[in-house]
């Protein structure tokens, strides 16, 4: 099975933000936890509520990512010297070649990740009021699978066989484009950018990815 996939469209508004340093007036606070930038986050509470009428929530356990964060995260999983990990997964940071740590999911290139732009979340799924990842339970990614495209939400990497897809992480992928009754919802602002990631969501990306 193939995932939907559309290519990623920086929102006009981030033009000329660097990635990982986004103004908290154009994030938003969402549940429970974390921001996204302002036009991805009325995306996310839409596709929730829509879930929801359904019978289906969903949460997450990675939003946005700022700078700092997305380098700690990196350092992490990331490995200079070769590791034992099949498949092998790379990527090329200030000009040299750093390799995934086994056992580890695949993070983004620091300044490169759509989490910098507040436009990717890791989605995971509540079953029997259970915080789950999403991968395991059936019903959840179907509706995804089914209904994510209307909300503007897209997996990024499509084939499951590819060593850098995660079936966690979603993009909205042109939020300057979303429908306007998504577009035209009020949400919370935020007050302030967050400096590093919180309790939970370090303990949300060790279980359920990230």
């Amino acid at each position: 099975m193939l995932y939907p996939v559309q290519k990623f469209v920086k929102p006009d508004e981030l033009e000329k933000c660097p990635n990982g340093d986004i103004p908290a007036h154009l994030l938003s606070n969402i549940k429970p936890y974390g921001q996204l930038y302002n036009k991805a986050a009325a995306a996310w509470e839409a596709m929730c509520e829509a879930a929801k009428a359904e019978g289906l929530e969903f949460s997450h356990v990675g939003a946005l990512r700022p700078l700092k964060e997305q380098i700690a995260l990196f350092e992490s999983r990331y490995s200079a010297k070769a590791t034992k990990r099949v498949p092998q997964v790379t990527r090329t940071y200030k000009g040299k070649t750093f390799f995934l740590k086994e056992g580890m999911a695949p993070a983004g290139t620091p300044g490169t990740s759509n989490h910098g732009w507040g436009c990717a979340i890791d989605v995971a799924a509540i079953v029997n009021k259970k915080l789950v990842s999403l991968g395991s339970s059936q019903k959840h990614v179907d509706w995804l699978v089914g209904n994510a495209h209307k909300y503007g939400w897209s997996w990024e990497v499509a084939d499951p066989k590819n060593p850098n897809f995660e079936i966690w992480h979603m993009i909205c992928f042109d939020c300057d484009k979303l429908p306007a009754e998504i577009l035209s919802r009020s949400v919370s602002q935020a007050t302030k950018v967050p400096k590093k990631p919180t309790r939970k969501e370090r303990k949300g990306r060790k279980g359920l990815g990230g």
